[in-house]
C-alpha cells in the first residue's frame, strides 16, 4: 500500500508501511486506507503510534492542511466516548482542546468515535464501524488517570518506590528521562500533577553526583531553580533532587532513597555536549571579511560595506532555537 509521511516538513511517498519507519522524523503517518476506528488504531499501534491526539489549534490546522492536501475527506483522530457516553477521551494525553463542528457531537450511543472533516478541519462523532482514512502520531504520555502517565503530553508520572537510578531507568524504558524543569510554569504543571496523583516525593532530573555543589540536569541546561529555603544542604550525602508535593519546591536527598518519578521526553543534549560556533567580522580597508568556523572547517565571504567590528563566540547544544539563529544572523 502506498503511503505518505511528513519528513522534516516535506511530504514523502513510500511503497509500504515498513519503509516508513526506518527514517521517519516527524512522528506522523497519514493513512489513506479505509478502516474502522479500531482497525485504524491497530494499524497505528503496529508501528509504535496511536490515532492522533490533537493538542491545540496549531496542530489541528497542520493536520487539516495535510489531510486536505491528500484528499482524505474524513479522517479518524484519537478522540472517542466508547467507554462512557458523552465522556470523550483521547488514546493518550489529556488536552482540553476541542474543535467540534456546530451541533456536534450528537450521535449518542450510535456514534462514539471522532473524525476530522478535510473541508473545514472541524470534528464530528461517527459510528466507529464506518470506514475512513486516519491520522497516526507518535504517542507521548499515557492515558488520563494512569499513574504511569496521562496528563500533559510528553510526560509520565510514575507512582512507586524507586532509587534515583531506578527512576531514570524506568523513564528510559519509555523513551524519556527524569524531567528537566525549565521555568516556573513547567514547575507549577509538574507540581499540580504529582499532587493530584498523591505521588509523594518525586524525583526530577537535577543532581550533583559528578561534582559536589555543581547541580546539572540529565538533559538541557536551564538556569531555573526552585529549592526550598535552606536547600540544598546535603553535601556528599544528598546528591539527587526531588520535588515536594506540598508546595512544589525542591530538596536534595540521598540518591538511594526511594521515591516516585516524573519523566519527560528529552529535548536537547546534556550540558557540555556542545559545538563551538565562531563568527569574526574585521574591517579590511573599505570592505569586510567574515570567517565562519564550524568544527574546524571554515569559509570566507567578502562584503563591500562594513561599519563595525564584532568578535563573539556562542555555544550551541544539539538543537539550536530558531530565535537564536536569527539573532546570530542579525549580529553577523
Amino acid at each position: 500500500m502506498a503511503c505518505i509521511v511528513i519528513l522534516n516538513g516535506q511530504p514523502t511517498k513510500y511503497h509500504d508501511m515498513e519503509e516508513i519507519f526506518s527514517d521517519s522524523k516527524s512522528g506522523y503517518f497519514f493513512n489513506k486506507a479505509a478502516l474502522t476506528w479500531t482497525q485504524a488504531d491497530a494499524a497505528c499501534k503496529k508501528h509504535g503510534m496511536r490515532l492522533v491526539t490533537v493538542m491545540n489549534g496549531a496542530q489541528n490546522a497542520f493536520i487539516h492542511r495535510e489531510i486536505r492536501k491528500r484528499k482524505m475527506n474524513y479522517a479518524w483522530i484519537g478522540f472517542n466516548d466508547r467507554a462512557k457516553e458523552g465522556h470523550f477521551v483521547w488514546n493518550y494525553a489529556c488536552p482540553k482542546y476541542r474543535n467540534f463542528n456546530k451541533g456536534e457531537p450528537n450521535g449518542k450511543r450510535s456514534e462514539n468515535c471522532v473524525m476530522m472533516y478535510s473541508s473545514m478541519g472541524r470534528w464530528n462523532d461517527l459510528n466507529c464501524n464506518s470506514k475512513q482514512p486516519s491520522v497516526c502520531h507518535k504517542a507521548t504520555g499515557g492515558r488520563c488517570g494512569s499513574n504511569s502517565g496521562g496528563g500533559p503530553a510528553g510526560y509520565a508520572f510514575i507512582k512507586g518506590k524507586f532509587t534515583y537510578a531506578q527512576a531514570e531507568a524506568a523513564c528510559k524504558k519509555r523513551g524519556m528521562r527524569l524531567v528537566t524543569i525549565s521555568n516556573k510554569g513547567q514547575n507549577a504543571l509538574v507540581h499540580k500533577e504529582i499532587r493530584r496523583r498523591k505521588m509523594g516525593y518525586s524525583w526530577i532530573g537535577l543532581n550533583d553526583r559528578a561534582k559536589e555543589g555543581s547541580f546539572v540536569w540529565l538533559y538541557g541546561c536551564p538556569k531555573y531553580r526552585n529549592f526550598n529555603k535552606g536547600e540544598p544542604n546535603g553535601k556528599r550525602k544528598e546528591n539527587c533532587v526531588h520535588m515536594y508535593p506540598s508546595h512544589g519546591r525542591w530538596n536534595d536527598l540521598s540518591c538511594n532513597s526511594k521515591q516516585s518519578a516524573v519523566c519527560h521526553k528529552a529535548t536537547g543534549g546534556k550540558c557540555g555536549h556542545a559545538k563551538t560556533h565562531k563568527k569574526t567580522v574585521t574591517k579590511t580597508g573599505g570592505s569586510s571579511h567574515k570567517t565562519v568556523t564550524h568544527g574546524g572547517s571554515s569559509s570566507a565571504v567578502h562584503h563591500q560595506v562594513v561599519t563595525h567590528e564584532v568578535t563573539y563566540e556562542k555555544v550551541y547544544y544539539k538543537k539550536v532555537p530558531a530565535d537564536e539563529k536569527k539573532a546570530d544572523a542579525a549580529k553577523a
